[in-house]
């Protein structure tokens, strides 16, 4: 986990670059009950959707933790890029 902030920012940025402009870093302030409340997230995805890095490269480890796979990142920035036509 020492390491996660680093690469949840080098994923988002690897996103934003790769989807010229379309995607990009915002927050939200409100509601207050909402998961990523005051927190960076990608936005610009289709139908709303917004990803939280540091949360999904999280998850990402745990999985790790219980089932090693090398491409695990890679598949899941395909999943995100998909997301964004």
């Amino acid at each position: 986990l020492e390491y996660a902030m680093d690469v949840s920012i080098y994923f988002a940025e690897v996103v934003i670059r790769n989807t010229d402009g379309k995607i990009y870093w915002g927050y939200f302030d409100k509601p207050k009950n909402r998961m990523d409340v005051n927190e960076p997230v990608l936005l610009g995805f289709w139908k709303d959707m917004n990803l939280n890095p540091r949360r999904i490269i999280e998850v990402c480890m745990r999985r790790s933790l219980k089932e090693q796979k090398k491409d695990r990142l890679f598949d899941l920035y395909h999943v995100w890029l998909r997301k964004e036509e």
